[in-house]
């Protein structure tokens, strides 16, 4: 039924965003604290989220975890759930400077 793939989606999107936060702490010092920040909507809001996401890292002295951009879902072209590397749209040194 349609519930029981949404939830099995919705399970397979946990693990794998538990396996990229796992990636993630993996490159960090054991007890440096971080920010995660949750993306959401259209790449534009995407982007304007990830930097509210790098201010208040800054303001609370945590490392900024880079997630990987997502295709907005309602988009109707072949980009249509295409996700984006972060190294792709941004530069990691650039952010690195503002953002440890």
């Amino acid at each position: 039924s349609a519930g029981r793939r949404r939830r099995h989606q919705a399970e397979g999107d946990a693990a794998t965003a538990a396996a990229w936060l796992q990636q993630q702490r993996l490159a960090l010092s054991s007890d440096q604290p971080c920010l995660l920040p949750y993306l959401q909507y259209g790449p534009n809001n995407q982007f304007l989220q990830l930097m509210e996401a790098a201010v208040a890292a800054k303001a609370l002295g945590r490392a900024l975890l880079l997630p990987d951009f997502h295709a907005w879902t309602g988009d109707e072209t072949s980009s249509r759930g295409t996700v984006v590397p972060f190294h792709e749209t941004f530069d990691r040194e650039s952010v690195q400077n503002y953002v440890p």
